[in-house]
Formats: structure tokens, C-alpha cells, sequence
């Protein structure tokens, strides 16, 4: 994003005939980006969706990447969530049931290397298990 700006700045100086009409434009056009650079930081809030008695939230990272998202029905956690590493990649996947942690949640390394599958049963973790990734084989530990 700070790219395109230094572009536009260039553009805009380019175009501009005189020195004194450059510095007023360039004051108005620091304005602008400051502003821009505030909505760009302010899509690191959550945003939450509702849709009758379900909310949809959407975490995210500074960069504006999605952090996490997972829904809530009448207040409480359901369905999947998932939460991403900031390079984008998957780093968990979750699943509740009316609150309750229930079936397989999975996590990943950043790296993609290892997984950790934790199964859950009546909201309590019933099995663990560990992946790793070596040498293009995949190992089990259990």
C-alpha cells in the first residue's frame, strides 16, 4: 500500500506547474494519506456481521490480513472457526457446538511442518494426536 502512495505523490508533483501550488498541494495530499493510512490500520478491528441470531466476527492483523473468524449464535461460540498465520497460511481450525469444543480442532505450524489434531467429545478432549512433516514423509505421533 505505502507503494501505490509514493507513486501517487510522484504522479501529483509531476503534474504540478509551480512551486508554491506543490507545496499546497502536497499539504492536502499528506492529509489524504493520513487518512487513508487510519482506515487501512482501522481494518485491523474486528468486524462483526449479524445475521438474525448468528454474528459472523472477523479478527484481523495490523497489515489488515484475516487474523481469525468463527460465528457466535445467540451469544455463544458455534460452528467452525478458523485462525490464519500472518503470512496467511491456516494455523488452527476449531469447531464448537453451542458453546461446547466438540470434533477434531487442528492447528498448524507456521511453517506447515507439523500438525496437532486434538478430538473433542462432550466439550473434553477424547485423543491427541501430532503430525510431522520430514523428508516428504508424513509421521504420526500418538
Amino acid at each position: 500500500m505505502f507503494i501505490e502512495y509514493k507513486f501517487i505523490v510522484i504522479f501529483v508533483l509531476l503534474m504540478l506547474k509551480n512551486e508554491e501550488m506543490k507545496l499546497i498541494k502536497l499539504g492536502s495530499l499528506v492529509v489524504v494519506l493520513m487518512l487513508a493510512s487510519l482506515n487501512l490500520s482501522a481494518q485491523s478491528k474486528p468486524v462483526y456481521k449479524k445475521s438474525g441470531h448468528t454474528i459472523t466476527v472477523f479478527h484481523y492483523y495490523e497489515n489488515g490480513a484475516v487474523k481469525e473468524t468463527g460465528t457466535y449464535f445467540k451469544g455463544v461460540l458455534h460452528g467452525t472457526w478458523m485462525q490464519y498465520h500472518p503470512t496467511g497460511e491456516l494455523k488452527a481450525k476449531a469447531r464448537y457446538d453451542y458453546g461446547d469444543k466438540e470434533g477434531k480442532w487442528f492447528t498448524w505450524s507456521p511453517d506447515g511442518k507439523e500438525l496437532v489434531e486434538v478430538e473433542y467429545e462432550d466439550n473434553k478432549p477424547i485423543s491427541v494426536s501430532k503430525w510431522k512433516l520430514e523428508e516428504s514423509n508424513l509421521f504420526a505421533e500418538r
